[in-house]
């Protein structure tokens, strides 16, 4: 995957500097980086797989487009599809379990959020450096 470039410079996602914005750069950033795939990673550990037939992959990537805040907002929607897929599979299902993932995925990612702004800020800083 490559780094994409904002006005600056710099990748969007890894927040790393780019030497030469005329040429790709292979991007830094480390997976999972959305809720949704947060949220993937921690079902993954507790041994629940996405297969075929199964939507957790949308429902990834449809999770991965909110933000943190949009996310709380929506947690009973995050909560049903976990409950959908729970009764396809035919999995016991706990709405506080549930949720305590969900807020354990959102927690995650504001994490990693902090983590790359540092490393943006960082980046920046010795960049300023370097050309004075």
């Amino acid at each position: 995957m490559y780094c994409i470039p904002d006005t600056n410079g710099f990748c969007e996602r890894c927040g790393k500097l780019i030497p030469f914005l005329n040429m790709d750069s292979l991007c830094g950033r480390k997976k999972p980086h959305g809720i949704g795939s947060h949220l993937k990673v921690i079902l993954r550990r507790l041994g629940i797989r996405s297969g075929a037939g199964c939507n957790c992959s949308s429902n990834a990537r449809k999770i991965n487009k909110w933000n943190a805040d949009e996310a709380e907002a929506g947690m009973g929607r995050i909560v049903e599809m976990l409950k959908t897929e729970a009764a396809a599979r035919g999995l016991p299902f706990s709405v506080s379990l549930a949720r305590l993932i969900v807020r354990r995925a959102i927690s995650n990612h504001r994490e990693e959020s902090k983590r790359i702004n540092v490393c943006k800020e960082a980046a920046r800083a010795t960049q300023v450096r370097v050309q004075d």
